[in-house]
């Protein structure tokens, strides 16, 4: 520190310059400066247009950016996977590679011409990754870890660079989705954390490469559980590595206020790190008045899970909600089974994407497969009354005032 006395004399203004500082550096930063985001993960929308899917809005056909916009969202986040057309890959048995680059840039055309923002997950697989299931896409199969290395940097690279230039920027982009357990695996498995954080980060210098203002974030499954997620950032913190985001999903809560209790030690504890829900589905406006609410606005926001057809949907389909599956009770032993170890309920699995479920009800045949796509997943949807929600969350979300968030019944 330097002398602040001259010749026995106090140089007042070297004292104010230095407790200014001080005051700085200790005063947590408040984070959200935009907008809260009310976003929605719509990945689902080209492959369902596809197979005939229509979007109303109080009877009137609208584009489905249309409808989200007039609701007041505001942001969407869009999943790429590596090689979704690859013999083990999401879409192997379609004719068009959905969720690849290619879609998802058409995807980000459409979100930027209504003006929203745009979070993208990347999946390092050729098909869905979670805690449990992080396989290495087909063509990364025999790679040595350095090789690894070099082809996660690469593949967030490109995408992030051909957003840019398709004039679509990604404002946000996840290195890894729900990479609560690691990635990569068996390389990257959080069991061999240092390995875990150099996937990561070359994920993370890829993008930075690419377009040095994107936001980083970083994926965990549980956003109810405060010590598993407190061990896993504390560990990547002590490796160096820089984020910005701590993105949550929100499903399930083990006891009621879990979810209050961790948004609201992340924000005080992480300072330089701000907080989104990244995906949720039931209790609505609970969980957004909770991120809302955060200490210091750490909380930038909230992205619904594919709202169109996903459990408790914005949309209904035949005069009934167009979700489906397991049941929302979040507190209870009912309630759905993402990373909360409760009880599965015997509801059918009618909202199922499973090509297994298709040849169950049509059999093998291509023909089979397209007409149980088209029957289930095209047709007409209605926005519902759970759209409402949103225009009277970004009224109240508009002047900075506190909400007393109350978890729905």
């Amino acid at each position: 520190m330097k002398k602040l006395f001259y010749g026995g004399t106090l140089a007042l203004g070297a004292v104010l310059v230095w407790f200014n500082a001080c005051a700085t550096a200790a005063k947590p930063s408040s984070a959200r400066t935009g907008p809260f985001i009310l976003g929605a993960d719509i990945s689902w929308v080209p492959e369902d247009e596809a197979d005939g899917a229509e979007y109303y809005d109080h009877g009137v056909r609208k584009d489905i950016f249309e409808i989200l916009k007039a609701y007041k969202f505001n942001y969407v986040r869009l999943r790429v996977f590596v090689d979704p057309g690859s013999t083990n890959g999401y879409a192997r048995r379609r004719s068009e590679a959905f969720c690849d680059l290619e879609h998802t840039k058409a995807m980000a055309k459409r979100a930027k011409a209504a003006g929203m923002g745009i979070l993208l997950d990347i999946h390092y697989g050729d098909t869905w990754t979670s805690p449990g299931h992080q396989e290495k896409p087909v063509a990364w199969k025999d790679m040595t870890f350095a090789e690894l290395q070099g082809a996660i940097h690469g593949f967030t690279y490109r995408a992030i660079d051909e957003l840019k230039k398709n004039g679509t920027p990604a404002n946000m982009v996840q290195i890894g989705n729900e990479i609560s357990d690691g990635m990569l695996f068996p390389d990257g498995r959080r069991s061999n954390f240092d390995k875990f954080v150099a996937l990561v980060s070359a994920g993370i210098a890829g993008a930075k490469e690419a377009d040095p203002s994107v936001k980083i974030v970083l994926h965990h499954h549980l956003g109810r559980s405060n010590e598993r997620m407190r061990e896993w950032i504390d560990n990547f913190l002590q490796r160096g590595v820089k984020f910005d985001v701590v993105g949550m999903s929100c499903y399930a809560q083990a006891q009621p206020g879990d979810w209050e209790r961790n948004f609201n030690d992340l924000a005080m504890r992480y300072t330089n790190l701000t907080l989104m829900v990244v995906e949720y589905s039931a209790q609505k406006r609970y969980l957004n008045d909770l991120m809302y609410n955060t200490p210091n606005q750490k909380g930038l926001g909230t992205f619904i899970w594919e709202p169109t057809r996903h459990r408790e949907a914005l949309f209904d389909r035949n005069g009934t909600n167009a979700g489906g599956g397991q049941l929302s009770n979040f507190t209870a032993d009912e309630g759905i089974n993402q990373g909360a170890r409760l009880a599965r309920t015997n509801a059918p699995l009618v909202n199922t994407n499973s090509f297994e479920f298709a040849v169950r009800a049509f059999g093998t045949n291509d023909m089979a497969r397209g007409e149980w796509r088209r029957r289930r997943f095209g047709g007409r949807y209605d926005a519902n009354d759970l759209f409402n929600l949103y225009p009277q969350m970004a009224r109240d979300y508009s002047d900075g005032r506190p909400i007393t968030p109350k978890p729905t019944p």
